[in-house]
């Protein structure tokens, strides 16, 4: 008599957004740092009827989250635990308790099975419009040494690896403009290292492993293709799945599908830029096998906010459900 399958249960969450005091109290000031009027009106729109109202409203979906969400063998937080306010990551306190808050709710109902990646918003980015911040060497130690986001990690259970990697340093190239100046030489040690140290985890991979890769960023995943270790890792097809957040909603996922291929546009401003040239290569996202993780309130127009559940069989299947958390 054969015996069942042995299941393991992973949840995936991405894009939190939590809000902490101190961002509520600083409240929602994309607006006032646009100049131009034309920006700013199509800004206002973009943010009232698509993309986030009030996005320091939301800590909510979290708490919903944790009190229905089942028992799982891992949980995976896919980054951007703040609303990023003063766009230079966990340096700036107010994002910093934000970050705090929402990982130690989050590790009081999963404990130990824990598992936190890093996002662009713990290390810094630029506003979409505005222009102002950028990432920040400190809000990188920060969020290793004080809040315990690891920079990367792996899991094994029984043929199946997962590894957690941090987008940031990663995408680099597609974020220069985004550095300090004094800052750009150690930022580049970092991507040499911090890729040297992805190639060691990833030559752990055995002939027998199925990998799952989680990435906050997608636009990392051309940068990752060029590695000779991702390269015989995708000819034999054994990234059986990308597990990715960033984009929110699946809306923005069909949209740059549909964009892939773009050519990169240079003389629209930073934001215009750093899209263009992730879109310029997403192509290489579907031998990826990407497949997006939401963010836990969605987009204002779709209210299509969730998580995944992950269930992984050791006789090589899985099973990947998609669940909706009402507004």
């Amino acid at each position: 008599m054969e015996s069942s399958p042995t299941k393991h249960r992973i949840l995936i969450a991405s894009d939190i957004h939590y809000a902490s005091a101190g961002e509520k109290e600083e409240g929602e000031n994309e607006l006032s740092i646009i100049g131009n009027p034309l920006l700013k009106l199509f800004t206002k729109f973009f943010r009232h009827y698509f993309w986030m109202r009030h996005p320091h409203s939301h800590n909510d979906k979290l708490l919903k989250f944790l009190a229905i969400a089942p028992d799982a063998d891992l949980f995976v937080a896919c980054g951007d635990y703040s609303c990023g306010t003063g766009n230079i990551g966990v340096q700036y306190p107010s994002a910093y308790a934000s970050v705090s808050e929402c990982l130690s709710l989050i590790r009081q109902r999963f404990g130990h099975k824990t598992l936190a990646i890093c996002g662009d918003h713990e290390i810094g980015k630029m506003s979409l419009f505005g222009g102002k911040g950028g990432l920040r060497l400190a809000s990188w130690q920060i969020s290793q040494e004080k809040l315990g986001i690891r920079r990367i990690w792996h899991r094994q259970f029984d043929s199946w690896r997962l590894i957690g990697l941090s987008s940031p340093p990663i995408i680099l190239p597609n974020i220069r403009k985004e550095i300090l100046p004094e800052e750009r030489e150690e930022w580049e040690t970092i991507r040499k290292e911090y890729l040297r140290e992805i190639e060691s985890h990833m030559n752990l991979v055995t002939p027998d492993d199925k990998v799952i890769l989680f990435c906050h960023d997608p636009t990392a995943l051309p940068h990752l293709a060029e590695l000779p270790v991702i390269q015989h890792l995708l000819g034999r097809k054994r990234i059986a799945l990308t597990i990715v957040g960033h984009l929110h909603t699946e809306i923005i996922l069909k949209a740059s599908r549909l964009l892939s291929g773009m050519p990169h546009l240079t003389f629209l401003g930073n934001s215009a830029s750093r899209m263009s040239s992730a879109l310029n290569k997403a192509k290489i996202w579907k031998s990826f096998n990407l497949v997006l993780c939401p963010s836990l309130a969605g987009c204002q127009w779709a209210k299509d906010g969730g998580w995944l559940e992950l269930e992984l069989n050791n006789n090589g299947d899985y099973t990947l459900t998609r669940r909706y958390l009402k507004w």
